[in-house]
């Protein structure tokens, strides 16, 4: 019998844990066959004869015939409480004290709030406060929520957000929250192996402009493979919301691609008597 994993959003870590399973439990159905045909079961039937024509015989040896009248007995009750064990017991999470089978935590989540601070939850489940610098996560697809606390928190709306980290990978959000989800500036940082230096930078603007280190690259949609390694500053710009900037350090063979959302300026009423 073959087993497949058909979702698609099965790591390939969880994957190797089924497998696992799979066949731990294939090599102990494997051992209690074996144990049944050929040794438990025929090793009982030979020394219960034994016994048989020993008790005929007279009680002369019967210490040692009780002792191998007894062994095989207790050996068959072991292979049944194995068979017991092996289909009941969820041999995944004892998979998962294992260093090595277990999934590892190879990338990070950093989350920073310009305007005060905020609750960070990473799949319904609470993990800090921000700033919140390198928290270690297994890479795959989570769910994020950033809420504002202290006063007035209440005024604020909460950013949900579905991410997907790739293997290896780094994500860093700035964040800015406002009274709603359309005026909240979010900046997105996100830092995954690659075959090349190369930078990609997105936003909620078909128009916004991307400067990096005073030089106009040009109106997102951007990509670029020919920005030197180190430190460049980036800033982003479109008419009718607020400007934003955001430090990066490129690096060799590593990819970064920037989402931004670009906060609305403010309307401004006069009275009018």
């Amino acid at each position: 019998m073959r087993y497949y994993i058909k979702s698609p959003l099965c790591s390939y870590s969880y994957a190797r844990k089924v497998y696992t399973h799979i066949y731990i439990r294939r090599i102990f159905c494997c051992i209690i066959k074996y144990l049944y045909t050929t040794t438990a079961m025929s090793n009982l039937k030979q020394l219960y004869k034994r016994k048989v024509k020993e008790i005929d015989r007279g009680p002369g040896n019967k210490k040692y015939s009780s002792i191998k009248f007894i062994a095989p007995l207790i050996l068959v009750i072991a292979v049944i409480l194995i068979t017991f064990i092996a289909y009941k017991i969820d041999f995944r999470s004892i998979i998962g004290l294992i260093p090595y089978v277990s999934e590892q935590k190879n990338c990070s989540i950093s989350v920073n709030i310009s305007n005060g601070i905020g609750l960070v939850l990473l799949d319904d489940e609470e993990i800090g406060t921000t700033p919140l610098a390198t928290y270690k996560v297994v890479c795959g697809t989570h769910k994020i929520q950033i809420k504002k606390t202290g006063e007035y928190s209440e005024f604020y709306a909460i950013h949900n957000e579905t991410i997907d980290m790739p293997n290896k990978s780094a994500l860093t959000v700035n964040i800015k929250l406002g009274p709603t989800e359309e005026v909240t500036e979010v900046l997105k940082y996100l830092e995954e192996p690659y075959s090349n230096l190369s930078l990609f930078v997105f936003s909620n603007s078909s128009n916004t402009l991307t400067i990096i280190d005073g030089i106009t690259l040009g109106e997102t949609p951007i990509f670029t493979g020919e920005l030197s390694a180190g430190g460049h500053t980036l800033t982003f710009r479109s008419n009718g919301y607020e400007d934003t900037s955001v430090q990066i350090v490129m690096k060799d063979k590593r990819k970064i691609t920037i989402t931004v959302q670009l906060m609305k300026i403010p309307v401004k009423y006069e009275r009018t008597e």
